[in-house]
């Protein structure tokens, strides 16, 4: 079963990226090389669903504050067909996304489709093994 949350991340990182692409069209953010960004769920879940640290690790480079740039990429951001609802900026630059009502159908979808063996997993060939995961992009 694909990981609806690493599958919505990658939604919300191709969507800001689009966001810059349009922008940068536009004449309101200069054509850079990014540095890596993260989108992070946030602790608080008035903060959405990720937030995204895009605008704070690309001021510098772009000389800009940093919640100008999140606004402009705000400005740009098309949420059409993705399982995201609205986009919010906060505080200094965060970008936060929140998930729509089709995300949770494709989870339960993804549940069903896998039946009983929902969860089940081959990894350590019948041994008990730590898993770690780190969720960022």
């Amino acid at each position: 079963m694909l990981n609806p949350v690493l599958a919505a991340k990658d939604a919300a990182k191709k969507a800001i990226l689009t966001a810059y692409d349009k922008a940068g069209e536009k004449g309101a953010l200069p054509k850079a090389e990014l540095p890596d960004f993260v989108g992070e769920i946030p602790a608080e879940t008035t903060h959405g669903d990720f937030a995204i640290n895009l605008a704070l690790v690309s001021a510098k480079l772009l000389s800009m504050s940093p919640r100008k740039i999140a606004e402009l990429l705000e400005a740009e951001i098309d949420l059409n067909g993705t399982v995201f609802d609205k986009v919010e900026v906060a505080g200094p630059g965060f970008i936060n996304m929140f998930l729509n009502g089709k995300y949770y159908e494709n989870v339960v979808s993804g549940v069903l489709s896998e039946g009983d063996g929902y969860g089940r997993v081959n990894v350590g060939g019948g041994k008990n093994i730590l898993l770690f995961c780190v969720l960022s992009f």
